[in-house]
């Protein structure tokens, strides 16, 4: 239950369940649990708005540039064995879904993922001709003016 998590994360999920099994012995329903647990998060978006919408353009601007270098600190305060599990985390999870995934749904990805390139390419090297022709016909009309001049 708990492989590929970080302390933190476990000791959340743990906590998630006691409160969930304190509830569950209180006789509240599971749909109860869950909507409660969505009136908070709503409360919390609502809350959130309204604060931003109350906020004037300055401290808008301030708001967002606190948010940013917090999360560069964190980004760098990082540990090397953070960066690792983090690494290791996203491994394993690319692992789990090729391995959900049948053969002929990976080579069909596969398929569509070379035709995107292939497509991509073609356009890409008609803009570039387009250019080509657009530059000598700029050129040929120089020469014609120059020539009749």
């Amino acid at each position: 239950m708990y492989k590929n998590r970080s302390e933190a994360d476990k000791e959340v999920q743990r906590d998630f369940v006691q409160e969930w099994k304190a509830k569950r012995l209180a006789g509240i329903s599971p749909e109860e649990i869950r909507a409660e647990r969505e009136g908070k998060r709503i409360y919390g978006r609502e809350w959130r708005k309204r604060r931003k919408e109350a906020m004037s353009p300055g401290e808008l601007e301030q708001d967002r540039m606190r948010k940013l270098e917090r999360q560069q600190q964190r980004r760098k305060n990082r540990t090397e064995a953070e960066k690792i599990a983090i690494a290791e985390k996203e491994k394993f999870c690319k692992q789990r879904l090729a391995a959900s995934k049948s053969a002929e749904q990976n080579e069909a990805e596969r398929v569509a993922l070379n035709e995107h390139r292939r497509e991509k390419n073609r356009a890409f090297e008609g803009e570039e001709k387009e250019a080509k022709q657009q530059r000598d016909n700029k050129r040929q009309r120089e020469w014609r003016a120059s020539l009749s001049e």
